[in-house]
Formats: structure tokens, sequence, C-alpha cells
């Protein structure tokens, strides 16, 4: 949920701030290497976390009892750049997808399409396959 909040708030914030052509973007990284994993587990043992009686303890002892070591994940220089791109570029991206391969960039993406289907579907001013493409391909070519 906050991943989507920060999204809105990036989409907002931009849209106040535009009239002082103050630029905003969001930089969305994938999979790094990080101590992600370790964080959460040690503020869920310092809370006194239990999944005891919880409706998601089979989803959460999987997640807990995970591999939390991401040291086989590439560094992040790629998201440190993006970051200064955003930061010092006269006019930087609104949002930055910065993934590590292919197969996340894909995922991404797929997930991004499917909640543009779901919002097109079964309303009353729904558009076809080729509108969507024709959008799609004015949208592409504004960037």
């Amino acid at each position: 949920m906050s991943k989507f909040a920060i999204e809105a708030y990036t989409d907002v914030l931009a849209a106040e701030m535009e009239r002082f052509e103050v630029k905003v973007s969001i930089v969305e990284p994938g999979n790094y290497k990080s101590r992600i994993s370790v964080n959460m587990v040690e503020r869920l043992a310092a809370n006194g976390y239990s999944t005891e009686g919880s409706l998601f303890a089979e989803q959460m002892n999987r997640v807990l009892g995970g591999p939390q070591d991401r040291a086989h994940f590439q560094d992040p220089d790629d998201v440190a750049a993006a970051f200064l791109h955003a930061m010092s570029d006269e006019n930087p991206q609104r949002r930055y997808l910065v993934v590590p391969n292919q197969g996340e960039a894909e995922v991404t993406i797929r997930a991004a399409l499917m909640r543009l289907a779901q919002l097109n579907a079964k309303q009353p001013f729904a558009y076809s396959r080729d509108q969507l493409v024709k959008m799609l391909d004015e949208a592409l070519a504004a960037q």
C-alpha cells in the first residue's frame, strides 16, 4: 500500500508544483542487494510480532522463514544513477523504473497493463482495443 501511496503523492505533488516549473520524480527500484529483508525481520522481532492467531500465519511464516540474504543480487548502482539523473537533469522523467533484468521489467509493465485493463473493463465509457492502442502510441510518442 505504501508504494502506491507514494506514487499517488508523486502525481499530486507534480501537478501542484507544475505551475512553479518544479519537476517531481519517483524512482521505482526492483530487486537489488540490500538489507531490506533482514531489517524487516529485526523490526518485527523488536516489536514483538508473532504470526500466532493471524489469518495470514502461513504466508508470513513463509516470508519470515525464507531467504533473507540478498547478497546474490546486483549492487544498487543503477538505482543511485536514476536518483542522480532525476535530481540533476533539466527534464527528469516522472517515473524511473530501475530493475536489474528484463524479467522484472516485464512483470512490472504487465502489472500496470493489467490495472489499465481492469480500469477500462465493463464501465460505460470503456475504450476498444484500437482506441487503447492509439492512446498508448500517443503516450509513447510524448516521451
